[in-house]
C-alpha cells in the first residue's frame, strides 16, 4: 500500500499521524488472517465497521530511510489491536512511502508462567518507547495485574512480545481434566459351596474315604467361584489325595477359577510340589499369564529356573512372554536368560 508522501510535512511522529494510522488500521482489520476472522461473529462486518477504528496511541522509530510504527487501536468489537508497520519514506518528493510489513501482536510470552496469553478486550496498552528496534509496552488488565513487554528483534519471532508479570498478578488457572472414575473391579461374591450337588459329586468322585471328601467340603464353605471345574482339574494334574486337597484349599482361596493356571504349570513342571509351586505363584499376575508360563518352560531348563521365571513374570504388569522368548534366543544359559527377565519386568 502507498501513501501520499505530500502529507508527510504536516506530519509529525506522534499523535499528528492518526488519519494515516486510522487507514493503516483499516488496513489490518482487512487483511487479518483466516483464523482472526473465523473467530468474529458469524455476520461478516460491513467496511464501515471494518474502517471504524480508535487509535489510542502512536510510536515510531526512524532510522534513515526506514520507519517502524507501532500502533494501539480498538475495533468495532472492542478487540484491543497492537500493530506494528514497517515504511521505506521516499527520499525525493514525489516518490511514494511503500508499506513494506504490517504484523499484529496479539500473543504474548509469559516467561515466568511460561505460557502465552491473548491480549483481553478489556486490557489497556501502554506504549513505552523504541530501544534499538525493540519495543517495550504494559499491558494492564482489568483485575489490576501488569505484564511488562518487549518485542523480540529479530527472527521468525520478530513481533511477538516476552513479558514479566507483576509481583502482585496471579497465574490465571488452567483447567485440569478430570479423570476418569477408576473402574473398581466388583467385590467378589463368597458363597458356601459346600451344598451344591455337582460339588458335592466331584468331592466324592475325586477323594478316597469320608475323611478326604469331607476334607474336601469343607474347604469349600467360602469361594467366590464354582468350584466344580476347578475340583476336577486339581484330580488330573495332582497324584494322590493329599496333594489334591492341598490343590482344592489353596483354589478356593483365589478370586476367580485358578483352573487354566494349574493345568499350565502340570504341563510345565515336573512333580506336584512345583506344579503347586507354580500355581501359587502365578495366581498373582494381574493378566492371563499361562502363554508366559508355557514361555518359561520352553526357555529354562530345568524346574528352578522355570519357576523363577513364572514368579520374575507373574509381579510384572502385563504379559511377557514376547519379552522371555527374546531373552532366550538374545543370551546364552538359563542365568543370563531370567537376569535378562528380571531386567525387563522391574
Amino acid at each position: 500500500m502507498g501513501l501520499n508522501t505530500a502529507a508527510w510535512p504536516a506530519l509529525e511522529w506522534g499523535m499528528a499521524t492518526i488519519p494515516v494510522m486510522l487507514a493503516s488500521a483499516a488496513v489490518v482489520l482487512l487483511t487479518g488472517s483466516t483464523a482472526d476472522a473465523q473467530r468474529r461473529p458469524e455476520r461478516p462486518p460491513t467496511i464501515e465497521q471494518q474502517a471504524s477504528v480508535e487509535v489510542r496511541e502512536v510510536r515510531s522509530n526512524l532510522q534513515g530511510h526506514r520507519l517502524t510504527r507501532a500502533i494501539v487501536s480498538v475495533d468495532a468489537y472492542d478487540q484491543m489491536w497492537l500493530t506494528i508497520e514497517k515504511l521505506d519514506i521516499g527520499r525525493r518528493r514525489g516518490v511514494a512511502t511503500v508499506l513494506r510489513s504490517q504484523e499484529r501482536v496479539s500473543n504474548i510470552y509469559i516467561s515466568n508462567w511460561k505460557r502465552s496469553v491473548s491480549l483481553a478486550t478489556d486490557s489497556d496498552v501502554f506504549l513505552k518507547e523504541w530501544q534499538r528496534g525493540q519495543l517495550r509496552f504494559l499491558v494492564h488488565n482489568s483485575d489490576g495485574s501488569t505484564y511488562n513487554c518487549l518485542t523480540s528483534k529479530r527472527g521468525q519471532a520478530q513481533w511477538q512480545a516476552e513479558c514479566t508479570s507483576n509481583a502482585n498478578t496471579t497465574q490465571p488457572s488452567v483447567p485440569q481434566p478430570i479423570a476418569p472414575p477408576i473402574a473398581r473391579p466388583p467385590q467378589p461374591i463368597w458363597q458356601n459351596w459346600a451344598t451344591d450337588k455337582n460339588v458335592i459329586q466331584a468331592c466324592g468322585r475325586t477323594f478316597d474315604g469320608s475323611a478326604n471328601e469331607s476334607a474336601c467340603l469343607d474347604a469349600l464353605v467360602r469361594v467366590a467361584y464354582s468350584p466344580a471345574a476347578m475340583i476336577s482339574q486339581c484330580e488330573r494334574s495332582m497324584d494322590g489325595d493329599e496333594n489334591e486337597l492341598a490343590c482344592v484349599r489353596f483354589a478356593a482361596a483365589s478370586l476367580v477359577d485358578p483352573s487354566p493356571i494349574i493345568s499350565s504349570c502340570d504341563r510345565a513342571m515336573e512333580g506336584d510340589d512345583n506344579e503347586l509351586a507354580c500355581a501359587k505363584a502365578a495366581v498373582r499376575a494381574r493378566y492371563d499369564i499361562t502363554p508366559g508360563i508355557t514361555a518359561c518352560e520352553r526357555a529354562m531348563d530345568g524346574d528352578e529356573f522355570e519357576l523363577a521365571c513364572i514368579r520374575t513374570i507373574a509381579r510384572a504388569q502385563k504379559d511377557m512372554s514376547a519379552t522371555v522368548k527374546e531373552c532366550e534366543r538374545a543370551m546364552n544359559g538359563d542365568e543370563s536368560e531370567l537376569a535378562c527377565v528380571r531386567r525387563a519386568a522391574r
